[in-house]
């Protein structure tokens, strides 16, 4: 995120990132429908980069002019930890009992289905 949002302060041109921020809801929530899976944790920190660099990017590119860039990105870059690690806490809480990992696999389902949503909207709005 860190790349990404200096890439946007600095106005460098990225494009699709509401693309790749919309897809990134997708492949979050099949994550966690198939979070019980075995897979290489290289395919997924590609991933996690890719998305991180749109939405640092797009954070980036809003920054208000009377803000100083510094502390803004530092405050982003803070909640998005202190957000990540909730979910990782919450993920982890989810795998202790069966009802709950299936609730888990429900709830990644709907976050998958909001994010096929969100990438047909900015679909139809990248033409």
């Amino acid at each position: 995120m860190a790349v990404g949002a200096v890439l946007g302060i600095l106005r460098v041109r990225l494009p699709h990132t509401a693309l790749g921020i919309a897809g990134s809801v997708l492949v979050l929530g099949l994550g966690i429908v198939f979070a019980d899976r075995r897979l290489s944790p290289w395919p997924i920190t590609a991933l996690v980069s890719f998305f991180g660099a749109c939405h640092g990017h797009a954070h980036g590119v809003e920054i208000p002019n009377a803000v100083s860039p510094a502390l803004y990105t530092l405050g982003f870059l803070i909640s998005t930890s202190t957000l990540h690690i909730f979910g990782v806490l919450i993920g982890e809480l989810g795998t202790m009992k069966a009802w709950l990992l299936e609730g888990r696999r429900v709830i990644g389902g709907g976050v998958a289905a909001s994010g096929v949503v969100f990438l047909v909207r900015a679909l139809e709005g990248s033409t």
